[in-house]
């Protein structure tokens, strides 16, 4: 009876953060949309861009529960590539 509980728990969970990576896929299309300075959107869409990968990673794919350096590896992967893009079109 506690698996289904626990099932219960993760689906309402993964939900939850499904929901969040809906609204933060439609904040990063608005902003675009409010003719804000280049390098402020920049920032925020690739903020936006970090944290949907972070709960990607930790809800989807469970990497909570991976081996610390597949943590580490994903963690610095998420970070590195975003800076990247934005240092990429901050400079164009």
């Amino acid at each position: 009876m506690e698996d289904n509980i626990t099932v219960k728990k993760q689906i309402i969970v993964m939900s939850y953060v499904w929901l969040a990576l809906i609204v933060m896929s439609v904040v990063a299309f608005a902003l675009s949309l409010l003719g804000i300075d280049k390098s402020y959107l920049i920032a925020a869409v690739m903020l936006l861009t970090i944290v949907k990968a972070k709960l990607i990673t930790g809800v989807f794919m469970e990497l909570n529960i991976a081996p610390k350096i597949w943590q580490r590896g994903f963690n610095s992967y998420i970070v590195i590539i975003p800076v990247v893009t934005a240092l990429a079109y901050g400079l164009a």
